[in-house]
């Protein structure tokens, strides 16, 4: 109701047809209720003669169209909280529906859940699965490698309801490059102490006997088919789950590209840790027949061979690694970002070594009564060379290190471009 009257109220000629019709049927309805009423008095009144003294008291009349009567609530209680009126009160014996079923309701449907078949011959592929997962870890502990790659392939094989198994769950994927690995080492022949001494010029990974080199200390050596067939199984899994924006919160080709990488690194630095250390064992059994300046010659020249041929292998990876890093989302990716630099330290320490080298033969050149002025002039721009060289991939490496540190603090990436700016102070 207006709290004040209206300023202006049009006479009864001035009002539209359809307000007058609404005020004759309000007297008319009103009419109607007046006449009910006074049947009603009158028919309380002679059913209760017996009873002067009793006060009849008439029913009030109730709106229909009250929200309280439309809603069945009575006014002594508040109101239900929010979705009423908008939406029926929730009862808490109501089981609430998952996400998937929610979007599985919607017509059309947003989500299509996976239908579990519980026939007898699934619940037995689902045991006969759970069997070999068994066997395999079984043969991986005792380091049955052949069989434990035979269990790994039936896994790979299997299927339940047209489906196989997903490999980058439960970490399955890296189980498959470790028996690849391990597998080819078991099928290279095992020689004894003397023979694998005698063997200088074998390059591949053979389990070695302990001896007083650090190099040495692992007990288990690898082949280089079995590097070759894991970087070949890495680089399946990269083209088979690629990273897209669909899959970018599940394991992808972010995930395997580390791995893939390290593999390949570990590879590299393995071979040649064996191949110096057959090195420095070759030139300490014939130290005693060679003169001493024959064989600093042909130290510094095998140093320098290795050296070379490290390099080559190794820059392969790191060309891949700036190509990788390129394009997004790889080149945030930490773990990448923190490999190339730790290359980076790798390859100017070798750069480093190569130009020690040729240092050396330049200043022999030098000092010799006969000086190859020819020679001598190509070994000092060699070094140059490689000084230069050395310096661009050690300021790759602090940026990169620089930057893992800025974003997540790493200590190692921190320890190691200290590593760099000290090798930076020292030349």
């Amino acid at each position: 109701m207006s709290t004040f009257a209206p300023v202006y109220r049009p006479t009864k000629g001035q009002q539209t047809f359809l307000a007058r019709e609404h005020k004759r049927e309000a007297r008319k309805r009103k009419r109607e209720e007046e006449s009910e009423s006074s049947a009603a008095e009158q028919s309380s009144s002679d059913s209760d003669d017996a009873k002067p003294y009793s006060v009849v008291a008439s029913a009030p009349s109730v709106n229909k169209t009250d929200p309280y009567h439309v809603a069945g609530l009575s006014r002594e209680h508040p109101l239900p909280r929010y979705p009423f009126p908008h939406a029926p009160v929730k009862s808490a014996d109501v089981p609430r529906r998952s996400s998937q079923e929610e979007l599985a309701a919607v017509n059309p449907p947003l989500y299509i859940p996976k239908v579990e078949v519980d026939d007898q011959s699934t619940s037995l592929k689902r045991r006969h699965l759970d069997n070999i997962t068994v066997i395999l870890h079984r043969c991986m502990l005792k380091g049955d490698w052949e069989r434990a790659s035979r269990a790994w392939g039936l896994l790979a094989r299997t299927e339940i309801g047209g489906l196989g198994i997903d490999v980058r769950q439960h970490g399955r994927w890296g189980i498959g490059a470790e028996i690849l690995m391990r597998r080819e080492k078991e099928k290279v022949p095992q020689m004894s102490t003397a023979a694998r001494r005698a063997s200088e010029d074998d390059t591949s990974f053979v389990q070695d006997e302990p001896t007083d080199t650090p190099t040495n200390q692992s007990a288990h050596q690898f082949a280089d088919e079995g590097f070759k067939l894991a970087r070949e199984y890495y680089e399946r899994l990269v083209l088979q789950y690629p990273h897209t924006p669909h899959t970018q919160h599940t394991v992808n080709a972010k995930v395997f590209y580390p791995a893939l990488f390290n593999i390949w690194v570990y590879e590299v630095q393995a071979r040649y840790q064996h191949l110096r250390h057959q090195a420095s064992r070759a030139r300490r059994s014939s130290s005693q027949s060679i003169a001493s300046d024959n064989a600093d010659e042909h130290a510094g020249t095998a140093s320098r061979d290795l050296a070379s041929r490290e390099i080559a292998d190794a820059t392969p990876i790191a060309e891949r690694l700036d190509e990788l890093l390129l394009s997004p989302p790889y080149d945030i990716s930490e773990p990448l970002l923190r490999l190339r630099g730790m290359m980076g330290l790798w390859l100017s320490d070798l750069y480093r070594s190569l130009a020690k080298v040729h240092r050396k033969k330049s200043d022999a050149y030098s000092s010799s009564p006969v000086r190859d002025y020819r020679n001598e002039y190509a070994d000092r721009v060699t070094t140059a060379q490689n000084r230069e060289k050395a310096s661009a991939e050690r300021r790759r490496a602090k940026e990169l290190l620089a930057k893992v540190e800025a974003t997540r603090g790493d200590e190692s990436a921190g320890l190691a471009l200290r590593l760099a700016d000290a090798e930076d102070m020292s030349e």
